[in-house]
């Protein structure tokens, strides 16, 4: 209810005029803020993430086994390095080189490319060292074109002429900059037919 008093006349009550509205409704809300600054600031529980559980055996499938908090207090350390326990080799870091980073790659002029491929797959000054190529053997979601195809869409018919422009030219860089790539071959997408 506002506090302004209405206007009497004779005959009962008159309205306000607009100009006392504006100033009642502005001074409500005007307390209003002040009684929700003095409040404090709201805080949202920490979030819990939901635990599921499927085992190699079967047993469980997709089991909820409840929640785990998480919270801003410190944690303990969860991963330890070790430098004097060997337990796995490591193999290589690396990328792929699809039809289209290929394409963005050769589009580069000579010198921004080899610069390029200096900084990916050098293992000396600047360059990061990759050295582990897993190639899409095919299209890849990540193609220049939206034309899947395989290395045998006809059977009996077997070719890599697609990737002789691009692909091949960036792989046969990358290698003269670090002859120690290794590749994996990746399967793309069934032939058609």
């Amino acid at each position: 209810m506002s506090s302004l008093p209405s206007r009497r006349t004779g005959s009962g009550t008159r309205p306000r005029p607009p100009r006392a509205r504006a100033f009642a409704l502005a001074l409500g809300l005007a307390a209003t803020g002040l009684g929700l600054a003095g409040a404090g600031t709201a805080q949202a529980a920490d979030p819990v993430a939901q635990v599921w559980v499927t085992t190699p055996d079967g047993a469980k499938r997709l089991s909820a086994e409840g929640g785990v908090p998480f919270t801003s207090a410190p944690q303990s350390v969860d991963i330890r390095v070790d430098p004097g326990s060997r337990s796995q080799r490591f193999t290589g870091a690396g990328a792929s080189v699809t039809g289209a980073s290929a394409r963005l790659i050769q589009s580069l002029p000579q010198d921004r490319r080899a610069e390029l491929l200096r900084s990916l797959f050098s293992t000396s000054g600047d360059g990061i060292g990759l050295n582990y190529l897993r190639q899409p053997l095919g299209s890849s979601d990540f193609d220049a074109t939206n034309d899947p195809h395989s290395y045998e869409d006809t059977p009996g018919r077997f070719s890599i002429d697609r990737d002789r422009a691009e692909i091949l030219p960036v792989l046969k860089q990358a290698t003269a900059v670090n002859p120690a790539i290794r590749f994996m071959g990746s399967p793309g997408p069934r032939p058609r037919g």
